[in-house]
């Protein structure tokens, strides 16, 4: 510590002035009392700074029970919106200007639950309405915008009534979300506006597009506007509003002018096919039809009417020649049917005929019946047949014999007719020689017939699935037929003609036999599997003496080119042998124009650069091929026949 120096007196006059020399100090303060002092301000220091902490922790608990109380006694949202339907004030827990920690953490906890409150009440009024927008395809963005709006008001008055400040938190929250949403609904009403102006002009277009046939179909040729203009003007009306459409691609724009013009080639083709079957003179003759339209191309005078000109002159070389492909199948299809309908004919009558014969039958053994119930039934089968010029005289000296009638049936016969008939082969005969009463009589005759019925159906599924026609379609229409496919129907329909004729001239034999008392004998059973077997026997050999037929003219052919040589004075005869000696032989040669005999001969037939003949060698060479493929088919009809 600096000294500080004192005046003393001088020793003259005894007056005081500063002393010179060596300074004198003396201490202001005593040590001891300052430590002291030290000592108790840093008593003093911690005596605050746990008073402080004292302070803190009474504050902390006093922050978090005023923000429980003021949560746990906020106002909830409902309670908000009815003081401000009534106008009365809403009041909070606690204290915002107070200096109580309490009151300020009560007041703030229930005004920071209320707002929470507030804003999810808010938020869920928002997604609603979205929801209902989405719902709604005739709301607008500026009505949905208009609406939100009001919901954000809504609720940020709701809170103005407790804290403006508030109040803006709200406001802003909730416009955030609606602005999304109206981002949202605005991009979805774009996209569902671009998309329906897009269907309305795919709309306005699938119009004009099945409109298109009435462009032909109600072409006069007195108008003013040409056929082809009518066409042309539709069809870019079509690429006009598609181009104006949005989100519409050029692949798309093709697509329909691909389909437009369809429409119109299938109209061409149905107008002038109309024209050709409402025609009385082309009805029947389609093909003089085609000939009158090949006058009017090459310029010539037709019976073509003026429309049907105007159509013909702007149909595509493809579509014309489908229209000529349908004429020359319609005329086909119509010999065609002509000759099915006499075939239909006489399949019909033979239908009636098995119809009429089972129904008789079956009315005469019909079991446990009255005759007279089974009289009128026999009676009404001899009118269909007499109907149709069937001789029925065997069938009506039956049914004028009346009931048989014996006394009791046999049970060993019975028993022996019940398992005739489970193998199948029970015959006409068995129940005539079994002692059976009436009844029983005419239920076995019933059986009989069922039988028969049975055996016939398997025996002709038998024809069916037969390799020569395991693969025809029945089902198929006759006038979509090949050639070769309408001869197999035509041979499959005469092995079906042929079992069910033989099936017809048996059930006649027995009738007659009955009719004039002659024995039945056990031979008298009609196999209809062998009957099977014997029509398709029958078609095979038919098929192959076709076939050789046709082999043999075509070695015929061969035969007429060699007797030609009899002509040069050379000889070759008439059988394989010959033909080969033909083929083989050789002629003089020449040079420069000059016979020279002693020079080597050279082939009647010649080959080409590749070895193989032609011309009349070809024919030859072939016949020798067509004669050994003819005794083939020789063989096969000795082994078909038995022989």
């Amino acid at each position: 510590m600096a000294q500080q120096k004192f005046p003393f007196p001088t020793l003259v006059g005894n007056s005081v002035a500063p002393a010179s020399g060596g300074a004198v100090t003396v201490p202001l303060q005593n040590p001891a009392l300052a430590e002291q002092s030290q000592l108790y301000g840093d008593l003093s220091k911690r005596i605050d700074a746990v008073s402080q902490m004292g302070f803190k922790i009474a504050g902390g608990r006093a922050k978090t029970a005023g923000a429980l109380y003021g949560a746990r006694n906020a106002p909830t949202q409902e309670q908000l919106v009815k003081a401000q339907e009534l106008n009365v004030a809403v009041d909070l827990p606690g204290d915002a200007s107070s200096i109580n920690i309490f009151q300020q953490s009560a007041y703030a906890g229930s005004l920071s639950l209320l707002e929470d409150s507030v804003e999810i009440a808010g938020r869920r009024s928002l997604t609603e309405a979205m929801a209902e927008a989405a719902a709604n395809p005739d709301l607008d963005p500026s009505t949905f915008t208009a609406q939100l709006d009001t919901i954000v008001q809504e609720y940020s008055a709701q809170m103005a009534t407790v804290s403006p400040t508030s109040a803006g938190k709200i406001n802003s929250s909730l416009g955030m979300v609606a602005n999304s949403q109206v981002v949202s609904f605005s991009r979805e009403f774009m996209g569902r506006a671009i998309k329906q102006r897009t269907n309305e002009a795919k709309e306005n277009v699938n119009s004009f597009i099945d409109g298109a046939s009435r462009i032909i179909t109600g072409h006069t040729a007195n108008g003013d506007v040409t056929l082809l203009d009518s066409i042309n003007a539709d069809k870019k009306r079509i690429r006009s509003i598609l181009e104006k459409a949005p989100n519409v691609s050029e692949d798309y724009i093709l697509r329909q002018e691909k389909r437009f013009d369809k429409k119109i080639r299938v109209a061409q083709e149905a107008v002038v096919l109309n024209w050709v079957r409402t025609t009385e003179k082309f009805a029947k003759k389609p093909f003089d039809a085609f000939r009158e339209l090949q006058k009017f191309g090459y310029n010539k005078p037709s019976e073509v009417p003026d429309h049907i000109k105007d159509v013909w002159k702007i149909t595509d070389v493809q579509t014309r020649n489908k229209i000529t492909d349908s004429l020359l199948s319609v005329a086909s299809a119509l010999t065609r049917a002509d000759q099915l309908e006499v075939a239909k004919g006489k399949q019909d009558r033979q239908t009636i005929i098995d119809d009429g014969t089972n129904a008789f039958n079956k009315a005469l053994t019909l079991p446990n019946t009255p005759w007279a119930q089974r009289a009128n039934g026999m009676t009404a089968a001899i009118n269909t047949l007499n109907s149709i010029g069937y001789d029925t005289t065997n069938l009506q000296e039956r049914l004028d014999q009346g009931p048989i009638t014996l006394l009791e049936s046999n049970a060993k016969d019975k028993k022996r007719l019940a398992f005739a008939r489970s193998m199948g082969k029970l015959t006409f005969k068995m129940i005539m020689d079994a002692r059976l009463d009436e009844n029983d009589a005419a239920d076995y005759m019933g059986k009989l017939t069922s039988q028969r019925d049975a055996n016939v159906k398997k025996a002709l599924m038998g024809i069916k699935n037969d390799p020569l026609f395991r693969d025809i379609d029945l089902n198929a229409d006759p006038n979509n037929d090949n050639t070769n496919t309408a001869q197999l129907r035509r041979r499959y329909n005469q092995a079906q003609d042929f079992v069910h004729k033989k099936r017809i001239e048996f059930e006649e034999m027995l009738g007659r036999k009955m009719q004039q008392n002659q024995e039945i004998k056990s031979t008298d059973y009609f196999n209809a599997n062998a009957v099977a077997e014997e029509a398709v026997k029958n078609v095979r050999s038919e098929i192959i003496n076709v076939e050789m037929k046709k082999l043999t003219e075509k070695i015929e052919r061969a035969y007429k080119i060699i007797d030609k040589l009899s002509e040069d004075g050379v000889s070759f005869s008439r059988t394989p042998e010959g033909l080969r000696d033909a083929l083989e032989s050789k002629v003089s040669g020449s040079f420069a124009n000059i016979d020279i005999d002693y020079m080597d001969k050279v082939p009647r037939y010649g080959k080409n650069a590749d070895g193989k003949y032609s011309g009349d060698g070809l024919k030859i060479q072939n016949a020798l091929k067509y004669d050994r493929q003819l005794f083939e088919l020789e063989r096969r009809l000795n082994i078909l026949e038995g022989n």
